[in-house]
């Protein structure tokens, strides 16, 4: 039985092995700043996604999980491709933390009710789009946020955040 959002519980991992586990699949999947995260994440993964205008979305779930290699991500598609690349990596978290790579059943609400639960699936978003030693290395080369931000295809607030996570900053 597929778990409704309500029942999703927090992972209660740190915010450090989180950031160890997202680094730790980037790498196993080959995944680099500024990839193609649908063909280079989701698709090996078995999962499919599903760009839809808001004014058409009819349901209240942003990811369903039926099971391992089996889910379905739906994002607006009138959004940049930044904030895409971002949602998608959100809901991976949910994927990867909650469901236990669909271990877990579950459907998940595009207006997330838990903050906690909600925290652990941005933070893993965020660090599966900048893994840690490929972020460093970029930062390495040129330190200004925009620049991380265009090499790593986030947004500019995404690449702050992440040089605040990993004080760079």
């Amino acid at each position: 039985m597929i778990k409704d959002y309500e029942e999703i519980e927090p992972c209660g991992m740190s915010s450090g092995w989180i950031d160890k586990y997202a680094e730790k699949l980037a790498s196993e999947l080959n995944f680099g700043l500024g990839d193609d995260i649908k063909d280079k994440v989701v698709t090996p993964l078995g999962g499919k996604v599903e760009e839809i205008p808001l004014d058409e979305w009819t349901s209240n779930d942003s990811v369903i999980i039926r099971k391992a290699n089996d889910f379905k991500i739906t994002i607006e598609s009138l959004i940049i491709l930044e904030r895409k690349r971002f949602s998608i990596a959100h809901e991976l978290g949910h994927y990867f933390l909650h469901s236990k790579q669909g271990e877990v059943p579950m459907s998940v609400h595009r207006l997330g009710w838990n903050p906690i639960v909600e925290a652990e699936a941005s933070h893993f978003g965020l660090c599966l789009l900048m893994p840690k030693t490929k972020f460093l290395e970029a930062f390495e080369r040129d330190s200004r946020p925009v620049e991380l931000a265009i090499e790593s295809c986030v947004h500019t607030s995404s690449a702050r955040k992440r040089m605040q996570m990993l004080n760079v900053d």
